[in-house]
């Protein structure tokens, strides 16, 4: 029953996407462009699962739907996404999402589940579950994101011993909820961009014991993110995060008391005893023309950096790189290249220090639009 419910919704769906178009062509008789279009892609997943081990590793059959459908209305771009699963379980993140992000000339509207990105070390690419927008009517560039960026998942003890492997005993936590906010002004190719988000668990969303390992967090940021075009092809980026996150927000209030910079930190966030602050910045100055691309870049991330607002952060590093890019053969060949260095230990912290070379070499050869 289930495998004929995906593929009567699977082909179902293709009738959509090939029906539509034609409604709307029939309805618009004339060479004009249709006020109504429609283009979709779908994805159609199903894996079936046998094994002779008592207990079994993966479901017996497990399938999965997504798609992105976008619908223009006059000139006005609605896409959607969509995930549906049989995989969800009582304690896991839901499998079954569903996004809009209509956008209309300078404006983006965000409802539902989306990944957003203000900047690489605040707001970058966390599914947020909520309503946002970002609109860059003329120099000003405004943006604002409010949501959960987790639910809570309860400690589950309920689980039998044959199921014990397959599910496995899931990491309790908080449901987090937060909201980014983007201040800016200039264009796309010379502005300047100004970030605070704000993430917090909420400790009433699940239970648990002041002394056990999990405890509610709270995150703030400060970020700064800016780029400039000057002549002859020269660009340079900058883009700057300073997070202050506290580990446990039970702990005693503190007052952080070292001038201006301990001002605006007791007015953008509450300090605890657990909070620490850490700076994270990227810088890269380039030379592009039509055939070519110089850059050099440098990159440093503080011991500890962390935003609840991204997946993953590799800290204490400082890098520096030259990379280069070169078309040839009437653009059917590009070369790219890389050369740098890493280290990390940046504070001499840590007993030891490791170094790392970093170089690439990458060729991509394109004679004609069928072969590369």
């Amino acid at each position: 029953m289930k495998v004929r419910s995906v593929v009567v919704l699977f082909f179902g769906w293709i009738c959509i996407i090939n029906f539509l178009p034609t409604l709307s062509g029939q309805a618009d008789g004339s060479a004009k462009p249709k006020p109504i279009t429609f283009s979709s892609g779908i994805n159609l997943q199903a894996r079936f699962y046998q094994s002779n081990d008592s207990i079994p590793r993966q479901n017996a059959f497990s399938y999965a739907i997504s798609g992105s459908p976008t619908v223009s209305l006059f000139g006005y771009a609605v896409p959607f996404r969509f995930v549906f699963s049989n995989q969800q379980s009582r304690f896991h993140q839901p499998f079954n999402q569903f996004g809009i992000s209509p956008t209309f000339k300078w404006a983006k509207i965000y409802l539902g589940y989306n990944n957003i990105r203000f900047s690489e070390y605040s707001l970058n690419g966390r599914r947020v579950f909520g309503a946002g927008f970002d609109i860059n009517p003329g120099w000003i560039r405004l943006g604002f994101v409010y949501g959960r960026f987790q639910k809570a998942i309860a400690a589950d003890f309920d689980i039998s011993e044959e199921d014990e492997f397959l599910l496995q005993r899931p990491t309790p936590s908080f449901k987090q909820t937060g909201y980014a906010a983007k201040l800016g002004f200039g264009s796309e190719n010379n502005h300047i961009d100004f970030i605070f988000m704000s993430i917090r668990d909420r400790e009433n969303s699940v239970d648990f014991q002041p002394d056990s390992t999990l405890l509610p967090q709270e995150n703030a940021v400060l970020a700064i993110k800016s780029k400039v075009t000057l002549n002859f092809g020269v660009t340079w980026d900058v883009d700057v995060g300073l997070s202050a996150l506290t580990r446990n927000t039970l702990a005693d209030t503190i007052s952080l008391d070292y001038g201006l910079a301990s001002d605006i930190g007791n007015f953008l966030f509450d300090p605890k005893e657990t909070t620490s602050m850490a700076l994270a910045a990227k810088t890269s100055l380039a030379w592009s023309t039509p055939i070519s691309r110089l850059s050099l870049d440098y990159r440093r991330i503080d011991p500890g950096y962390r935003t609840l607002a991204a997946y993953y952060f590799q800290s204490d590093l400082q890098e520096y790189t030259v990379g280069g890019m070169l078309r040839l053969w009437s653009n059917k060949l590009t070369l790219n290249g890389r050369f740098g260095w890493l280290s990390d230990n940046i504070f001499d912290l840590e007993s030891s220090q490791s170094q790392r070379a970093i170089y690439s070499l990458n060729a991509h050869v394109r004679p004609n639009e069928f072969f590369s």
